[in-house]
């Protein structure tokens, strides 16, 4: 569970709580902290399920690294989402790596990155969605490394080509 987090002074779980009436122990969702905070240079949309959305960058890099996680103020956050435009004109950017709990990447994400050339998306079957033009614009002959089924790795590949993608170089990591 992303929410579970360990009290350092009590060692309980801040999740989990005692019923007055029954005595019984019930556990209940953190009160997460939710807005657009900046975490590790990228901004995110914390939102108050215990997910967030990456909406873009502070600061320049030519790697882009989308955690599984981010951990504001003691909260984890699954990062399931990359927002529309979040990383538009990007055009440091040589490397991308979606970690394995990004379920949609938006349109236009990485529209215009020119120099994206190598990009390593984990687990395929989790990845449903890729916006329109979200990879238009990245380096021709940029190679696509994909872990996941077979049946997720080729459906993959057809929704990256119609999100965008001229010249590119397909494979599937079995790790």
């Amino acid at each position: 569970n992303p929410g579970t987090n360990t009290d350092p002074g009590t060692g309980t779980d801040p999740g989990t709580s005692t019923d007055p009436g029954t005595g019984e122990e019930k556990t209940e969702d953190p009160p997460y902290v939710t807005g657009v905070k900046t975490i590790g240079g990228k901004v995110y949309q914390l939102k108050a399920d215990g997910t967030a959305i990456v909406r873009g960058f502070v600061q320049t890099d030519s790697s882009i690294r989308i955690p599984k996680q981010v951990v504001y103020k003691g909260f984890r956050y699954n990062v399931t989402e990359i927002s529309d435009k979040a990383f538009k004109k990007q055009t440091r950017a040589t490397y991308l790596l979606l970690s394995s709990n990004v379920e949609k990447i938006g349109k236009k994400a990485f529209v215009k990155c020119s120099r994206l050339k190598d990009i390593r998306i984990n687990n395929a079957d989790k990845l449903k969605t890729i916006g329109a033009k979200a990879f238009k614009g990245i380096k021709d002959g940029a190679e696509f490394v994909i872990s996941g089924s077979n049946s997720a790795y080729k459906e993959l590949v057809k929704k990256i080509k119609s999100a965008g993608v001229s010249e590119a170089y397909f494979s599937r990591s079995t790790t």
